[in-house]
């Protein structure tokens, strides 16, 4: 993606894409037993609204998806 410096509607619109969470926390529930509770976006076709996971679990699959150090 380019845009001439000029261009502050392209600056706006990178700045909004850079700092866009990777995780809608409204949308992430902790419940009382430790657990958490990520919400989908929409409820997929056999009505599963969000997925329940252990804390650990939940850490295991953030972690699995931050790429590696330097990776392009």
């Amino acid at each position: 993606m380019s845009f001439a410096a000029s261009d502050r509607g392209g600056l706006e619109r990178l700045c909004r894409y850079v700092l866009h969470p990777p995780l809608a926390l409204g949308r992430l529930e902790r419940l009382p037993d430790g657990r958490v509770v990520l919400g989908f976006k929409r409820a997929w076709s056999d009505g599963t609204s969000g997925i329940e996971l252990s804390a650990q679990e939940f850490v295991e699959k953030l972690a699995a998806i931050i790429p590696p150090p330097r990776a392009k």
